[in-house]
C-alpha cells in the first residue's frame, strides 16, 4: 500500500513539473518527461495526455516532411493546406524544427496575401 502511495506521490510531482517544464513546449523535453512518466507504476492522467500530443506531433512531423518534398519536387503550395498544417500544430502545442520552418512560410504567405 505504502508503495502506491509514493508512486502516486512521486507521479503526481513529476506530472505537476511537467506543465511548468514543457513551458518552451518543445517536442525533446515533452518526450523526456513521458520516458520517466512510464517507469512510474501508475499511469497518470497527464502521462497519457503527454503522450498523445507526442503522437499527435510526430504524424505532424510526417505531414510536414511529405508536404515538404512534394513541394520542392513540383515547387506549389497550397495556402490552405499550409493554414491547416499550421492551425493542427497550434493545437499540438509543441514546437520541432518543421513547425518552425512551416510558420516562417505561413508568415510569407500570409505576407504575400
Amino acid at each position: 500500500d505504502d508503495v502506491f502511495r509514493n508512486e502516486g506521490i512521486a507521479a503526481n510531482n513529476l506530472m505537476a513539473n511537467a506543465s511548468s517544464s514543457c513551458a518552451n513546449r518543445d517536442l525533446i523535453t515533452a518526450e523526456k518527461i513521458a520516458s520517466i512518466g512510464r517507469k512510474l507504476v501508475l499511469r497518470p492522467k497527464s502521462l497519457v495526455s503527454i503522450e498523445r500530443r507526442i503522437k499527435r506531433a510526430h504524424a505532424l512531423r510526417h505531414r510536414i516532411r511529405t508536404w515538404s518534398q512534394y513541394h520542392q519536387e513540383k515547387n506549389s503550395e497550397s495556402v490552405k493546406f499550409v493554414s491547416s498544417l499550421v492551425r493542427e500544430a497550434n493545437k499540438v502545442d509543441l514546437m520541432f524544427p518543421e513547425v518552425t520552418m512551416l510558420n516562417k512560410i505561413h508568415r510569407k504567405a500570409e505576407e504575400w496575401v
